[in-house]
């Protein structure tokens, strides 16, 4: 099964419906669903969802919508050496150099 690396914002497009999108990744996340594609996120994402979900919903849901979506996809941990790789690199945005 192939599996992709879908990015925070991705996710984010699909959980709280984010245009112009969301189409698009609910499309995507559809194939996961299907058993098509394997979708792999960075355990950073479910922190940084949590915390912008939060803010417009109460915790308990937002912790209902992560465990739902928890689902779909395959959990990728952070280790230190891609921290420390992280830290040097050219990106600009430090989470996207984290992923």
């Amino acid at each position: 099964m192939r599996k992709i690396f879908v990015d925070t914002d991705v996710c984010m497009d699909l959980l709280s419906g984010r245009n112009p999108f969301h189409k698009a990744a609910e499309k995507l996340f559809s194939l996961a669903e299907n058993g098509k594609i394997k979708i792999c996120v960075s355990a950073l994402s479910f922190a940084t969802i949590d915390y912008v979900l939060s803010g417009n919903y109460p915790s308990a849901h937002s912790r209902q919508v992560l465990s739902k979506f928890k689902t779909l996809v395959q959990v990728l941990s952070v280790q230190e050496k891609t921290i420390e790789l992280a830290l040097v690199s050219d990106f600009n945005d430090f989470e996207d150099a984290i992923q």
